[in-house]
C-alpha cells in the first residue's frame, strides 16, 4: 500500500542497478533470527533487488513512512540524487534509502525498514501529547506496535503455529492490525 511499484518499473530499475558499495566494517551481513543464522543468499539478493527498485520509486513519493512530518524535509534527494545522512553527514546514493541495508552509520537511511536495529520508526498516527514510535527492529515483524498498524506496512503474517486467537490477544495484536488509536 505504502510502497507501490509496477512490474515494468521493477525490471527497468533492476537492469540499471549500480553495484553496492563495499560492506562497512561496523555492519554485518549476518543476523540472528528465530534461533537460526540468516546469511546472504540468492533469495536475499532477490529481496535486495526488490528493495532497491522500491526505493527508486520512492524518489517520487512525497511522504516517507516512519518519518515524522517535521523531518520529512531531510528525505529529499540532493541535486546529485544523493541522500545526506542526518547525524553523520555521510552521503549515499538516494536509491539506497529504504533498501533494507544500513548504509549510514547513524541508521538514518532506513526509516521504513527493520534493517538497522538501533533506528526508530515513527508511527503515522501521532497523538497531540506524545510522540508514538517503535524501535526499527519491530517494523514488519508481524506484531502491531503502532495503534494504526503503520509499522506493519508489509502485512507479514506470523507462522501459523505462533498465531494467538483474536479473542486471546489481550492488547497485543498480530497482522492484520486493527486500528486502535485514541486521539
Amino acid at each position: 500500500m505504502y510502497q507501490l511499484f509496477s512490474v515494468g518499473q521493477l525490471g527497468k530499475e533492476l537492469s540499471r542497478r549500480n553495484p553496492r558499495p563495499k560492506l562497512q566494517t561496523n555492519f554485518k551481513n549476518y543476523e540472528k533470527a528465530d534461533g537460526f543464522m540468516q546469511s546472504k543468499s540468492a533469495d536475499k539478493e532477490i529481496k535486495d533487488d526488490v528493495w532497491h527498485a522500491a526505493s527508486k520509486v520512492q524518489e517520487n513519493i512525497k511522504f516517507i513512512l516512519g518519518v515524522l512530518p517535521s523531518s520529512q524535509r531531510f528525505y529529499k534527494p540532493t541535486p546529485r540524487n544523493t541522500f545526506k545522512c542526518i547525524q553523520s553527514g555521510e552521503e549515499i546514493n538516494f536509491a539506497f534509502v529504504n533498501d533494507n541495508y544500513c548504509d549510514c552509520s547513524d541508521f538514518s537511511d532506513e526509516p521504513s525498514t527493520s534493517a538497522c536495529s538501533s533506528g526508530r520508526f515513527y508511527c503515522t498516527h501521532q497523538s497531540k501529547h506524545s510522540i508514538n514510535s517503535v524501535l526499527s527492529y519491530k517494523v514488519n515483524d508481524g506484531i502491531c506496535d503502532c495503534c494504526d498498524g503503520s509499522d506493519e506496512w508489509l502485512r507479514i503474517t506470523l507462522p501459523e503455529h505462533t498465531l494467538v486467537p483474536v479473542n486471546k490477544q489481550k492488547g497485543i495484536f498480530q497482522v492484520p492490525c486493527p486500528v486502535s488509536c485514541i486521539s
